[in-house]
């Protein structure tokens, strides 16, 4: 009888560091998820600022033609030379 009680007893204490094992790579798991979400977040901003960036660099570049185009134009209008490079 004490070798069965013995052998519970030996049971119990490796289930507990089961149980104790398996709460542990459920906090990891659980954490390094969280981690990858908050990252995915992260890119996405980054992701929405290059794609802002881009559109204003896009608008800043027809607004410099724009611009290039009326000094051209008021130069050759008031008999200044200019030439774009």
């Amino acid at each position: 009888m004490s070798n069965v009680k013995n052998e519970s007893e030996k049971f119990d204490r490796l289930f507990q560091m089961m149980v104790t094992l398996n709460d542990k790579i459920d906090k990891a798991t659980t954490s390094n998820k969280e981690d990858i979400h908050q990252l995915q977040i992260t890119l996405d901003r980054v992701v929405g600022m290059l794609d802002t960036d881009e559109l204003e660099r896009q608008s800043l570049t027809v607004e410099v033609d724009r611009h290039e185009d009326w000094i051209a134009r008021a130069a050759k209008q008031t008999g200044i030379r200019y030439s774009h490079n």
